[in-house]
């Protein structure tokens, strides 16, 4: 194990303003230049330097003191604390308290999502841990926070704790009194799953066309957007995370059948509206394309199953953005209607395909993927670039070595040796990333290890920058600390992909 790091030169003022958390009062609309965090291509102005090429983007948070520079951050910067959980919408109320939308998400999925839950104790280990060695959460939070600075990063990324992010239980936001300059935050929404089964559902692409899904949309950004609407360390909204969007998740069916057999009354006439607008109304051109015999609209969900032709095919792949566009249309607004300041980051994605995409540049910010390959997944990206004109934000990756004594059975990303490559892994895979004109920078995936005995998924796999103990990986975090300062540098000499 890494020596301990308690970072014990920890001044009283820096803990006092992480721990003196106060009811924020209503505050005034600032003026412009805008003080909120904004991804920019311009050439000059709002931060942007003169000569800047094309089509090379930076982030800009005037109000957070970064300008012209890359978002770098961290996944799951929180301490597992129980009545302090990071997920405020799937788990309202704490792990124990009562269940907002769903028993199995509350018993089972709530404590996993702390990544270092432990089934057999009921309890976070990281948890345990760093009460062990901090007086309260609040030195904690403080450690975790100059840590972070120290080593370059700029964002707090994914599922990190209220303690550094700031919480709106009461209605209100809830944020340090005087908050650590350089460092914003993105923060997770759950549009799209919070109120279903997500994965563990028969069908996990939920009926967004059921009344109770702008409700829920509507409620969430109530709750959550509403008191974040003057925060100037807010980077943006995540709608959900790895959403599914294809044929996997829909157990061998395609969207269109799978709606017509699962969804509400509403979603199904939403469904046979849509086809019956696509053929012009003429059923019998429809009947003859999809090798049916209907005489009305409505009998098309009583056939199960329905046959698969050529016309069924391309008719979900139109219908896949049609929904895609209603999701994102409904979410978005919901934000928007109570907090216009901040940027939408997208749903958290793995390969988005082309459904999604072309419906995507009108409703986010930013085209946020997943790679845990050993390169960055520049096709991918580039293609993402092309069919949205959007940046691009890698907001999960990772490596993982063996020398950590961590098991490494479960979860994703390549596994190497030691530290050291780990290091090296993660300074060739930034380098190539920043070098594409159009990425806007990189999150990687997490701040601390995930033991054995996780909930659900049971990764148990060397992801951190500290160990389960909060000792510190030395070598890669000094290794962060040079990345990180150089690669603004090196997006700046980015040239367009090829």
């Amino acid at each position: 194990m890494a020596s301990a790091c308690h970072m014990a030169g920890l001044t009283t003022a820096f803990i006092f303003s992480l721990s003196c958390l106060v009811s924020a009062s209503p505050a005034k609309e600032p003026t412009d230049p805008s003080p909120y965090c904004v991804f920019t291509n311009k050439s000059s102005g709002n931060g942007g330097s003169s000569g800047t090429a094309p089509n090379k983007w930076w982030l800009e948070c005037q109000g957070a003191g970064l300008a012209r520079t890359l978002t770098m951050g961290v996944n799951h910067v929180e301490n597992c604390d129980p009545n302090a959980t990071s997920y405020g919408v799937l788990c309202e109320g704490g792990l124990f308290g009562p269940p907002r939308f769903s028993s199995l998400f509350h018993r089972e999925v709530c404590p996993w999502f702390c990544d270092s839950w432990d089934k057999k104790t009921n309890m976070s280990v990281y948890h345990l841990s760093t009460m062990a060695r901090y007086s309260n959460t609040t030195a904690w939070a403080a450690t975790a926070a100059q840590r972070l600075l120290s080593w370059g990063f700029n964002t707090l990324g994914a599922w990190s704790s209220p303690l550094l992010t700031g919480d709106t239980a009461e209605g209100v936001l809830r944020v340090p009194a005087v908050s650590p300059p350089g460092l914003v935050y993105g923060y997770t929404l759950d549009m799209l799953m919070s109120p279903f089964e997500h994965r563990f559902a028969p069908n996990p692409l939920v009926d967004v066309f059921d009344p109770s899904f702008a409700e829920n949309c509507t409620e969430i950004a109530k709750r959550h957007c509403a008191p974040r609407r003057t925060d100037t360390r807010l980077l943006g909204y995540w709608l959900d995370n790895e959403i599914p969007y294809n044929p996997n998740y829909l157990n061998g069916s395609d969207l269109i059948g799978s709606a017509l057999r699962i969804w509400s009354a509403a979603g199904q006439g939403r469904v046979t509206m849509w086809l019956s607008s696509r053929y012009s109304g003429d059923i019998q051109k429809f009947c003859s394309a999809w090798n049916v015999h209907i005489s009305n609209w409505s009998e098309l969900a009583s056939i199960n199953p329905l046959p698969m032709s050529a016309a069924r095919t391309a008719d979900n792949t139109a219908f896949m953005s049609y929904y895609y566009g209603s999701y994102l249309e409904t979410a978005t607004a919901a934000i928007k209607a109570v907090d216009p300041n901040h940027m939408i980051l997208g749903s958290r994605l793995l390969s988005p395909d082309d459904a999604l995409l072309k419906v995507m540049g009108k409703y986010v910010d930013v085209v946020d993927v997943h790679c845990y390959d050993a390169v960055p997944c520049t096709q991918l990206m580039v293609h993402a670039h092309e069919v949205t004109g959007l940046p691009v934000l890698m907001s999960e990756f990772g490596f993982r070595a063996r020398d950590s004594a961590l098991p490494n059975t479960k979860g994703a990303g390549p596994l190497v040796m030691t530290q050291t490559e780990r290091a090296a892994a993660y300074r060739d895979y930034t380098s190539k990333l920043v070098s594409l004109p159009f990425v806007i920078g990189y999150h990687m995936f997490m701040y601390y290890d995930e033991p054995p005995g996780q909930q659900l998924f049971g990764a148990d796999s060397n992801f951190g920058l500290v160990h389960e103990d909060d000792d510190v990986y030395e070598v890669l975090t000094k290794a962060f600390t040079g990345i990180n300062a150089d690669a603004p540098g090196i997006h700046e000499q980015a040239e367009p992909a090829e």
